[in-house]
């Protein structure tokens, strides 16, 4: 996948500073237009800056998502709204993910005492099965245990219930209750805490936000640790500091690129 989905989007760049005048030669003409020397984004002269509607806090996520690294942008989640579609075919349609019940590839040498309450329903870590799906599901998908029909689309918050999502804490709550019936099985979710033991095919969820830039949700599995997914990256069940995530509240969340500083909570699934 190529760096910067600004290559296939053009609108996702930022502007610069200022613009220069280019000259770029096209077969046997010599085209001259508008040179934006931060991105790379070319337009002719004479039309508008595809930019030019654009508020400075999409200006301003953009040139944060085109500085990182290729790896670092798979692992975001957000894609605002105003950019419309980042996949290459439109499809929003998503079918349930089947779990194997056993655990792959994840050591559990924790106490009990430093485990979190579970309800005996939680989903198994399975890193073979998410391994063959590392391109249909992000963060959110992987949360409600559902995977994309279409290979690196990253399911977004009200997607399939018609809403938009604001990053904020509330707003993607909202937005993910009122997905929960078009994901399958009767899906729900609701507020929760620490000390709620969750009840017959449910399991916890968290959420936590990188200001302006990103948002995560994290899983808890059978085994009663958690484990997440960075966008379109690799399941796993470590934390920023490479440390088992016995809860998602205070673990590392400062990862290269995005500081998920700030904690919404913990929700309950129910499929």
């Amino acid at each position: 996948m190529k760096k910067v989905f600004s290559i296939i989007f053009a609108i996702t760049i930022m502007l610069s500073l200022g613009t220069n005048v280019f000259a770029a030669e096209t077969g046997n003409t010599v085209k001259i237009g508008n040179y934006d020397s931060l991105t790379g984004l070319i337009w002719e002269e004479g039309t508008e800056n595809p930019l030019a509607d654009f508020g400075p806090d999409i200006i301003e996520w953009l040139s944060w998502y085109n500085s990182l690294a290729e790896e670092e942008q798979l692992a975001v989640n957000y894609w605002p709204a105003e950019l419309g579609s980042r996949m290459l075919t439109e499809q929003t349609s998503v079918i349930s993910a089947t779990e194997a019940n056993s655990f792959e590839n994840k050591i559990t040498s924790f106490s009990a005492a430093e485990k979190m309450p579970t309800g005996g329903y939680e989903l198994s870590y399975n890193q073979t099965y998410w391994d063959e799906k590392v391109n249909y599901a992000n963060c959110y998908a992987y949360s409600m245990n559902v995977i994309s029909t279409t290979e690196y689309h990253k399911l977004q918050p009200g997607e399939v219930s018609g809403n938009t999502y604001k990053l904020t804490c509330t707003s993607i709550f909202d937005c993910a209750k009122a997905d929960g019936p078009k994901l399958g099985n009767g899906r729900t979710i609701r507020k929760s805490s620490y000390s709620e033991v969750p009840g017959v095919n449910e399991y916890k969820v968290a959420l936590v936000i990188a200001p302006n830039v990103d948002y995560h949700w994290y899983r808890q599995d059978s085994d009663g640790g958690w484990s997440h997914k960075r966008g379109l990256t690799k399941i796993g069940y470590k934390d920023a500091s490479d440390k088992y995530i016995y809860d998602p509240q205070t673990c590392d969340r400062n990862y290269s690129g995005a500081n998920y500083s700030t904690w919404c909570g913990y929700y309950i699934v129910t499929y």
